[in-house]
């Protein structure tokens, strides 16, 4: 069966959202329209989409019908499906993976549909990568680790006003715990100290300092991932655009009901704690035979042999598979042993935290490290490696030995595995 890097759009206007469509566009998937009537009476595109955006009007539309129509036509998949809603369901409804209440922002829906995306393809990278420790290495996958089933641990910034008091005891009376930082500055020790799994900020009077701290969290490699939300007066805030170019993940009307504030904040907070969970159990099974005992990175051995299981699984649905290539050298070409293996393993953390679960990340050679991207091209994967050269040009990378800083030298390809070959592309 052909997937293809598709999301699929189904609603009662035969009329495509343009801002949207152009969203989907601008990051690199192809919006596929269809309307309620159109999903039933006609045939469904060939390809596989990544997601469904089911936009409901009102509470008449047999969604059930509708979606299981079309996760028929792809049988053996399980597609996450975004819902659009104008009121808030009064139970929860198991064919949706997420809903979004409306008015929501082109931006904000795109969003979450990633969001969804990229747990599927965990999902399914578990699966293939589980395979391989069994199948290749002998790897007994019955004593895979529990997931952390901590409380949720949500940062709030900015004035302790009313409406932001209403949210945080919401969110405590839901068993989260809530820190509170009334400053910026405040807020950076808390970031750099303690782990959260959603951050949000009291926008009501400016904006400007929660902007400052998107913009740094997505800097960094620690908090790259972590959900930003901004608390802002949806009856004056005109700067949705601004806000999501800043790095803000959601941005939240203070007219809107608690509890639908509630849900949008713990559901983005849930999003970041399956990701961070599986990424860390997951990450790190196999065992002395699978990873890099200097870099905590998978070796060469298993980066290649699991590689040759992703070409067989995605090659057949024509989905392409980007291999890239990181090429590290430090200004000082005369470090010891020890400063050198240090200043590798310094390197291959910040690797590993900007990347994703199904991104695999191997040592392959003395300063060379290795990174593929299943399902992905070169050109959706500009930014992805844009950040990784800038974030590891800028980073304080030391010799342990003498606690000088070391400046980094790189060099970044980008290349596309398929079925025809190797075909090469500068990054």
């Amino acid at each position: 069966m052909r997937v293809e890097n598709s999301i699929l759009i189904i609603g009662a206007s035969s009329t495509p959202d343009p801002s949207l469509n152009q969203i989907i566009i601008e990051k690199g998937l192809i919006p596929r329209n269809l309307t309620f009537d159109t999903v039933t009476a006609t045939r469904l595109p060939s390809s596989m989409p990544k997601c469904i955006i089911l936009a409901l009007q009102d509470d008449d539309v047999d969604y059930v019908t509708i979606l299981d129509r079309v996760q028929s036509a792809f049988p053996d998949f399980n597609i996450p499906v975004l819902a659009l809603v104008s009121s808030i369901p009064p139970f929860e409804i198991e064919e949706f993976d997420s809903v979004l209440m409306r008015p929501c922002h082109p931006e904000q829906i795109f969003m979450r549909a990633a969001a969804l995306i990229r747990l599927s393809e965990m999902e399914r990278e578990i699966s293939l990568r589980l395979k391989t420790l069994n199948q290749n290495f002998g790897f007994d996958t019955s004593i895979v680790p529990d997931e952390n089933k901590e409380q949720l641990s949500i940062l709030f910034i900015g004035k302790a006003s009313p409406e932001f008091m209403v949210i945080i005891n919401a969110l405590q009376k839901n068993n989260v715990q809530v820190i509170a930082a009334f400053t910026s500055f405040t807020a950076f020790d808390y970031l750099y100290e303690k782990t959260f799994d959603a951050v949000v900020m009291n926008g009501l009077e400016s904006t400007e300092p929660a902007f400052t701290v998107a913009e740094t969290m997505r800097k960094n490699a620690s908090l790259f991932h972590v959900p930003a939300l901004l608390l802002v007066n949806g009856r004056t805030f005109t700067d949705r655009d601004t806000a999501y170019e800043h790095g803000i993940s959601d941005v939240i009307s203070s007219e809107s009901h608690v509890d639908e504030i509630r849900a949008r904040v713990t559901e983005q907070a849930n999003f970041h704690r399956t990701h961070t969970n599986l990424k860390r159990v997951f990450g790190n099974l196999g065992g002395d035979a699978c990873f890099d005992q200097a870099t905590g990175l998978y070796n060469s051995k298993f980066f290649n042999t699991h590689l040759k299981r992703l070409n067989a699984y995605y090659g057949p649905k024509t989905l392409p598979i980007s291999l890239c290539l990181i090429r590290v050298k430090f200004d000082n070409d005369q470090l010891s042993k020890v400063s050198l293996t240090s200043a590798y393993q310094q390197v291959a953390n910040l690797i590993k935290n900007l990347l994703r679960l199904q991104d695999l990340v191997g040592r392959l050679d003395n300063g060379v490290f290795a990174v593929a991207f299943p399902g992905q091209t070169p050109d959706q994967l500009r930014s992805v490696t844009n950040r990784i050269s800038s974030i590891l040009e800028c980073a304080a990378i030391t010799d342990p030995l003498t606690n000088d800083a070391l400046k980094v030298k790189l060099e970044v390809s980008l290349n596309t595995l398929n079925n025809m070959g190797l075909q090469t592309s500068a990054a």
